[in-house]
């Protein structure tokens, strides 16, 4: 059991087992400094300077054992900046304010009667003002010293952080066990003068690390260690990244070895830095639609529901060579066809199903050098692929399971017949396939895996995950919520 104690600046947490205290925590923040508010008495009587933005950053942390002895204290080191407006005169008039007091009345009396009422006011006539900017700056952490105990000896580590003009982690620098300096560096967009590192600055895209590099000093000696690049590209659906450049040398690499920074070039040395991740292709909405990682199956994603969800997701394929619908949505998935999807109360999976009597359905543009798969469940029959022999599956729901092989030569595949399908699938014959169907704004309702097993999700009121049942129907989860107990001792 854990009790948790609330303080000006400090929270205390108390690990108990039974009657017996396993651990303490103390942790303290920064918060007001004493000797009351500055400048809220001066007449006529400004908003009182609150630096909330500095408050609640971790100034201590101390870990305790069942003895009460410390054995771990963690102390932070804060820069604070404040800022005064005044380097811009732009922004000192857009922030400047007023302060207004009403010091002289126009009253309601006789000539010779005193004002004993404020009903006898009738408005201000004279007011005091003062003009004041709100409390503004920033607190960054400039050093983390940490202090481990073992046997009433005490083991110290330093971490520093220096930052850049645009207030970005620059260098993060440590001391290992043998002493030698360890150095994060990193490059950010405003540091490039490519076309892509441009457009990221005017679109404001300044925390993104472009480069970060590892480097490890040893005696008089810098090596470069370890590090990576991401990789960005002007697509049309906006600025992307495009993959990630990995450090691969087996050994350190002394920096007379190394490739000068070059601000043209996001790789500094393509010989050192080796793509290691592509993502290689996205949605009209900046969605990833393709990635593979080097010596891996590459990876595709098939988005519907206006675009915004993942509909299929598909191993050791391309996503030109994809394609699925369950027909409950407004896409189709990389199919083409003509025809409307019907509502049916009995749909294997959302709401509706596609009668291939309103038309074919088709997709082309494959590649001619592999085989692919062709599923789908029918109410009846099997539906005419390309020619081919349908393998006829399992019954569940009045729903039968076929599968269509499609012989390498073919680019195109056409889906047809008389019968009702639902969950069409195509994808290669290498490749496995899984695929969901939602209620926006809840989450999963249907997903069928690369096997063809499919569960279903019930959601309660609140948008909470309830029941979670296999296609006969059968309970696998269920899920039950209610609000803690009050706490009496």
């Amino acid at each position: 059991m854990e009790r948790k104690i609330y303080l000006f600046g400090l929270i205390a947490a108390i690990c108990i087992c039974g009657s017996v205290r396993l651990s303490a925590q103390e942790c303290y923040f920064t918060s007001y400094t004493a000797g009351g508010l500055v400048g809220y008495n001066a007449f006529p009587f400004t908003p009182p300077t609150y630096f909330d933005w500095s408050y609640g950053q971790l100034e201590k942390e101390v870990i305790y054992n069942a003895d009460n002895d410390s054995v771990k204290v963690t102390v932070n080191e804060y820069n604070t900046s404040l800022d005064n407006y005044y380097n811009s005169t732009q922004r000192l008039l857009n922030f400047t304010s007023i302060a207004l007091t009403p010091v002289v009345y126009e009253y309601r009396a006789n000539p010779s009667a005193l004002i004993k009422s404020w009903d006898q006011v009738v408005q201000p006539i004279y007011y005091a003002s003062k003009t004041f900017t709100p409390g503004a700056g920033r607190k960054d952490l400039v050093k983390t010293t940490t202090t481990e105990y073992s046997n009433g000896q005490g083991m110290v580590s330093d971490v520093s952080y220096a930052y850049d003009t645009a207030f970005n982690v620059k260098t993060v620098t440590s001391l290992n066990s043998r002493g030698e300096k360890i150095e994060r560096v990193s490059y950010y967009p405003y540091e490039y003068s490519n076309t892509v590192g441009t457009a990221m600055k005017l679109q404001n895209m300044y925390s993104p690390e472009i480069s970060v590099e590892n480097w490890k000093t040893k005696g008089s000696t810098k090596y470069l260690a370890g590090g990576y690049v991401n990789q960005y590209a002007q697509l049309s659906s906006g600025l992307r990244s495009t993959g990630i450049a990995a450090f691969n040398s087996a050994d350190i690499v002394p920096s007379t070895a190394v490739a000068a920074f070059n601000p043209a070039l996001f790789n500094r040395d393509t010989t050192l830095f080796k793509k290691l991740i592509s993502f290689s292709q996205y949605t009209s909405k900046g969605l990833l639609s393709e990635q593979s990682k080097v010596n891996d199956l590459p990876q595709a994603y098939i988005y519907g529901y206006n675009g915004n969800y993942v509909i299929a997701e598909v191993k050791n394929a391309a996503a030109s060579e994809i394609a699925y619908s369950g027909f409950d949505e407004d896409g189709k998935g990389n199919w083409s066809y003509s025809g409307a999807p019907l509502t049916d109360a009995a749909a294997l999976s959302g709401g509706k199903v596609y009668n291939l009597t309103a038309g074919a359905i088709s997709k082309s543009g494959l590649f001619s050098g592999k085989s692919y798969k062709v599923s789908y469940w029918s109410k009846t029959a099997a539906a005419n692929v390309n020619g081919t022999t349908a393998l006829k599956g399992a019954t569940r729901n009045g729903w039968t399971y076929f599968e269509h092989v499609i012989p390498a030569g073919a680019t195109t595949v056409t889906v047809q017949g008389g019968v009702i399908i639902d969950d069409l699938r195509l994808y290669p014959s290498s490749a496995l396939m899984s695929t969901f169907a939602y209620q926006p704004l809840y989450g999963i309702t249907v997903m069928c895996d690369q096997n063809n097993q499919i569960m279903y999700y019930q959601y309660d009121d609140f948008g909470r995950l309830k029941v979670v049942k296999d296609i006969d129907g059968k309970v696998l989860k269920q899920f039950d919520y209610k609000f803690q107990a009050s706490i009496t001792k």
